[in-house]
């Protein structure tokens, strides 16, 4: 093989390896996910006036991470780059710099608050969903 045949041979093959490159970056199959991935916790499924609720918590962020608590009515669901597939009923971050203490959601009235240690919880007979700190610190 001489060196024309070899410089034309490695163009053929280049552009061959070039071309399938494309394809398979423009296939369906393939996700565009960001370099960094959400880290996404099941934390807890409610039932209140026979619906099940389901409590999700999210870390999301290159560096600054923030932590998101989310609440899906339906089973939470993600794509493989860990996108909902279904929107969350309710959605907020965490005050990091404070203690979680518990999570109350009132349906009726569409609220969602999270009440940290320290702030009184008003424990009214309304039906609301409650989400309080476990025994090891957190429910998340």
């Amino acid at each position: 093989m001489d060196y024309l045949e070899r410089i034309y041979f490695l163009k053929k093959y280049m552009f061959i390896v070039f071309i399938l490159t494309a394809i398979i970056s423009c296939s369906e199959s393939n996700y565009d996910c960001p370099a960094t991935l959400d880290v996404i916790k099941f934390i807890e499924k409610k039932s209140l006036d026979q619906n099940q609720y389901y409590l999700v918590q999210r870390i999301t962020g290159w560096q600054d991470k923030i932590l998101v608590i989310q609440l899906f009515d339906i089973k939470p669901a993600v794509d493989p780059c860990n996108r909902d597939l279904i929107k969350p009923i309710f959605e907020d971050s965490l005050e990091t710099d404070k203690v979680f203490n518990e999570l109350v959601v009132d349906l009726k009235n569409n609220t969602f608050e999270i009440k940290y240690k320290g702030e009184n919880i008003k424990q009214d007979k309304e039906s609301k969903l409650r989400f309080i700190k476990k025994s090891n610190g957190l429910p998340l």
